[in-house]
């Protein structure tokens, strides 16, 4: 740039012409006025001369490479998991008032479709089964729905197995779902363990049987509240309860109870998350899995009532609703985490899902 500045020293000055003069009044140093003219030219030259002047050339920018590693695909094994669907309905003054939430329903199985995970893990109490129950009634609003709960119950699972047709689908029995067995037990215990003739499958009007899980190819761990299924890896347990803390984590409690292996637990309707980490230094997760089922009242239970015109007496029960999604990586390394269900909407690494449809009643 110099070279050209000394070489080209003279650019303009042929043609330099005075655009302007003024005059400017300032002091010296004995503190008396002085007037000093001043002028402004314009130098008109070649304007390729004047940008190899006053441009500076371009140089090619260099940019260290970097080493990127490639990302190891089916690296891990997930597991997509829900809960406490409780499925059923009120017939309400001659309405039918669900007892599960139909939004949850849909976007658990929306998600499950765009995750397509290893597993599908059912943590039991997809039937409510209130009219069953060994609690008093709330109301007269479950006679007769029994066989409506377990078509919805079953249209259900099969559209969660056809979003997912290559998963292992495994659903474990929980507190609910034995009432069907209970309920034979105290009418007629003769006829408790009877089987079709000519098969060795479930009894007859267990869950298992009623439901026809085997034509959805789903995998039923019975025998709660031993009903249990560990993860490939062996380090975690899934199970529908029965461990509960009313006052305080009940996945801080799983951690005590079962020091061995972590556990992913449904039956509380909360989402909670505890972190243990061994002497050996495996790290532990214990987790509760939020519900499916609706949280605001119409599901009986110890916090509800009906009120006098035959209608639930509508409250925010202290529950969470969604799934969770678990992965096992190859190195030992684990994690979990909670989807929320909020209004019939989901966000999954930035992407939304809403329900097509509300929930009016």
């Amino acid at each position: 740039m110099s070279e050209k500045l000394n070489k080209n020293n003279n650019f303009g000055r042929e043609n330099k012409i005075l655009t302007s003069e003024w005059e400017m009044v300032t002091k010296n140093n004995e503190g008396e006025p002085e007037v000093t003219t001043l002028h402004r030219y314009e130098y008109q030259g070649d304007l390729e001369t004047a940008k190899e002047l006053l441009i500076p050339p371009e140089k090619e920018l260099k940019f260290r490479k970097r080493k990127i590693g490639k990302a190891t695909l089916n690296a891990c094994k997930t597991y997509f998991i829900f809960s406490d669907s409780h499925i059923g309905w009120r017939n309400v003054n001659g309405m039918f008032v669900p007892t599960h939430d139909p939004r949850s329903l849909e976007l658990a199985k929306e998600i499950a479709y765009d995750i397509q995970p290893d597993y599908v893990m059912n943590l039991g109490d997809t039937l409510d089964l209130a009219e069953i129950s060994r609690y008093d009634q709330d109301s007269n609003h479950f006679l007769g729905m029994t066989q409506q709960a377990i078509d919805t119950a079953y249209d259900f699972e099969k559209g969660m197995r056809e979003s997912t047709p290559n998963a292992r689908f495994i659903e474990l029995q929980g507190n609910h779902d034995i009432r069907f067995i209970k309920k034979i037990g105290k009418a007629a215990t003769s006829l408790m363990g009877l089987k079709r003739a000519g098969t060795n499958g479930a009894s007859l009007f267990s869950y298992e049987d009623v439901m026809n899980l085997k034509s959805l190819d789903i995998e039923y761990m019975s025998g709660y509240p031993n009903s249990t299924f560990m993860s490939e890896s062996g380090d975690m347990q899934f199970r529908h309860g029965p461990d509960l803390r009313s006052n305080g984590s009940t996945a801080e409690l799983l951690s005590k109870r079962y020091p061995y292996h972590g556990v992913i637990q449904g039956h509380g309707h909360k989402s909670q998350t505890h972190h243990r980490t061994r002497p050996d230094g495996k790290d532990m997760i214990y987790h509760m899995t939020p519900i499916l089922g609706r949280t605001d009242g119409v599901i009986p239970g110890y916090n509800t009532s009906v009120n006098d015109r035959n209608e639930p007496a509508k409250i925010q029960e202290d529950w969470q609703s969604g799934i969770s999604i678990y992965q096992e990586y190859p190195n030992g390394a684990s994690e979990i985490r909670s989807i929320e269900f909020k209004d019939g909407v989901a966000f999954v690494d930035g992407k939304k899902y809403e329900a097509r449809f509300d929930i009016n009643h």
